[in-house]
């Protein structure tokens, strides 16, 4: 529905697309039906009623029907913690992936990232489709692990990332600390994981042929204890990353 509407040329008084909480806002608004609210009750107002009474029932039984699925969508925004690559993942016209889960009736927990605009304005809103979490973040630590293990990276780009860290002296203490953060990371908890993950990446673009890594080089001396110079740090990151979530 937020979609026709969309593409009908239907927005908000202040201009802009309506959302999905907005259109629910207004489906529930009892003024439509000649009611006045006071405090959490509601009482016959000296307005005429936009809709009838049997129309007004039937919307809101349509909608008490589909409570599950915003179950599942509240589930899935609690959820969001505990994904990898949350607020890391773009399309290529820069649509933020936010993650989500379904628990179906069979108990099993299925989660995913969907497209910012698909989940705000409708599905198909935006052609990018649904990925399923297990195998993009599996796609996104194999390159991880691969910088870890193999060191090449750090020798390859050691100038660039030293530019960004002059503390910085030598590349082997980098290398060493790398590879044995990869011995260990299936010990490691989701959490740490995902702080690694965050200071080695900056971004991931999701494009037709495949993923695209952008790597933080200038967060890269924090992971052996040499912070770069006038960076925020990770108070930082997650504001913008609430931000973007919120767009």
């Amino acid at each position: 529905m937020v979609k026709q509407l969309m593409e009908q040329g239907i927005r908000s008084k202040n201009g802009k697309p309506l959302t999905k909480q907005a259109l629910y806002t207004i489906l529930h608004n009892r003024l439509y039906i000649g009611d006045l609210g006071h405090k959490g009750n509601f009482y016959p107002g000296q307005h005429e009623a936009l809709i009838e009474q049997s129309l007004w029932d039937r919307v809101q039984e349509i909608m008490a029907e589909n409570s599950r699925d915003r179950a599942r969508e509240t589930f899935g925004q609690k959820c969001r913690h505990g994904f990898l690559l949350r607020g890391m993942m773009f399309t290529p016209d820069g649509d933020l992936y936010l993650p989500m889960a379904t628990r179906k009736t069979t108990g099993k927990l299925y989660r995913y990232y969907v497209v910012n605009k698909n989940q705000k304005m409708g599905a198909g809103t935006v052609e990018f489709a649904n990925l399923p979490a297990a195998g993009i973040e599996k796609s996104v630590l194999e390159k991880v692990l691969e910088v870890l293990r193999s060191g090449q990276m750090v020798h390859n780009c050691w100038q660039q990332i030293c530019v960004i860290n002059p503390d910085l002296t030598e590349p082997e203490a980098m290398v060493l600390f790398f590879k044995n953060t990869a011995g260990l990371w299936d010990q490691l908890a989701t959490q740490a994981k995902q702080d690694i993950v965050r200071t080695l990446i900056k971004r991931i673009t999701v494009a037709p042929e495949g993923l695209h890594v952008d790597w933080r080089f200038e967060a890269w001396g924090a992971l052996i204890g040499v912070p770069p110079k006038n960076l925020a740090g990770y108070e930082k990151l997650e504001y913008e990353l609430l931000e973007l979530e919120a767009a």
